[in-house]
């Protein structure tokens, strides 16, 4: 695969930084709600894997459709889940 020409390299970089928020913002939500995976995954209509893998950051690309899902399960909205200070103290 190779490294990308420097041109998609700032694409990627960015792509990576949203994911690290998402993970995390994905994690603490659930963690405060007093939920497991498998309660994300059955309330997000997911499978329990996918809860997973986007919360240590192994997804580098998620479907909109289920970061939907992943927000109503965690009772928040897209951008609250998007948001990079929505733990910040």
């Amino acid at each position: 695969m190779g490294i990308p020409p420097p041109e998609q390299q700032e694409k990627f970089d960015i792509q990576w930084q949203s994911m690290r928020v998402i993970s995390r913002n994905c994690r603490l939500t659930r963690k405060k709600l007093r939920i497991t995976q498998m309660d994300l995954a059955f309330s997000a209509d997911i499978e329990p894997y996918q809860v997973s893998r986007l919360e240590t950051d192994k997804y580098y690309c998620v479907a909109h459709q289920t970061l939907c899902l992943v927000a109503r399960g965690l009772n928040l909205t897209i951008s609250e889940l998007c948001d990079p200070d929505l733990f910040s103290d």
